[in-house]
């Protein structure tokens, strides 16, 4: 039912796209087969073969991996024609996979980039979020100082918003409640070793009170010092003490 939709739509988008474009010559591209093997159409060569390279080996990634078609279009001049219609034919005539965008690049357009997702997120995502996401997007790739610079940034971050709107708000989601669970089980592991310290700590203080309370104890007992019993013996007096304690036996 999705795909009758899109094709119907994409009826529509070509009438309008058609004239628009007639004098840039993609219609003439699209007949010829057109899509290049790395998704990455740039006939001007605005790019070094090692940043083409280097754009395009993520989005084969993202294609193969989440199937997610990314197509980075790269056009000298659109004229008249808007971007989105322009956006529409290379997607329609180019991308056989339900989630796709294209990133349309024009060398020298400060509105450059674009970011246009196709018709299923479209239809799917809130017209408002999708479009203030797209904005965010687009503003921070138009800040790159560079044709490559710009064409990087809005490559990724079209990859980025695709993957959140066909799941990645979920996923995010999930993994802000696992965070926080995490967080939560650290805390009260956290809580436990404390616990559990302070009982060790008390454990061990025990004998040692013990021990101290019972030499209190001892010492408290112990009161004033006990002198001798009085002798009942009468001891020798000089000069006739033999010393050694030598009592008289004399009555």
């Amino acid at each position: 039912m999705i795909r009758g939709l899109i094709f119907h739509t994409s009826g529509i988008l070509l009438l309008a796209f058609a004239p628009g474009l007639s004098a840039q010559g993609v219609e003439k591209d699209f007949k010829s087969g057109g899509r290049p093997p790395d998704a990455v159409f740039d006939p001007s060569d605005v790019l070094l073969p090692k940043q083409r390279q280097e754009i395009a080996a993520p989005l084969a990634k993202v294609l193969e991996n989440e199937g997610i078609d990314v197509l980075v279009i790269i056009l000298p001049e659109i004229g008249d024609a808007p971007a989105k219609h322009v956006a529409k034919g290379f997607q329609e005539k180019w991308s056989d996979q339900l989630i796709n965008v294209v990133v349309l690049h024009v060398p020298g357009n400060p509105e450059s980039p674009w970011i246009i997702p196709g018709e299923v997120i479209a239809r799917v995502v809130k017209s408002d979020k999708l479009q203030e996401s797209l904005d965010a997007a687009q503003r921070r790739a138009r800040a790159e100082p560079d044709d490559y610079s710009k064409i990087r940034a809005g490559s990724v971050e079209a990859a980025d918003l695709m993957r959140y709107w066909t799941g990645g708000a979920v996923i995010r989601s999930e993994a802000i409640i696992n965070d926080k669970l995490t967080r939560q089980l650290a805390f009260e592991k956290r809580q436990r070793l404390l616990k559990l310290s302070a009982m060790l700590g008390l454990a061990g203080a025990i004998p040692i009170i013990a021990v101290l309370l019972l030499f209190l104890t001892k010492l408290k007992k112990r009161g004033p010092r006990n002198f001798p019993p009085v002798r009942k013996f009468s001891r020798l007096g000089a000069p006739y003490a033999g010393g050694n304690n030598a009592i008289s036996r004399i009555r």
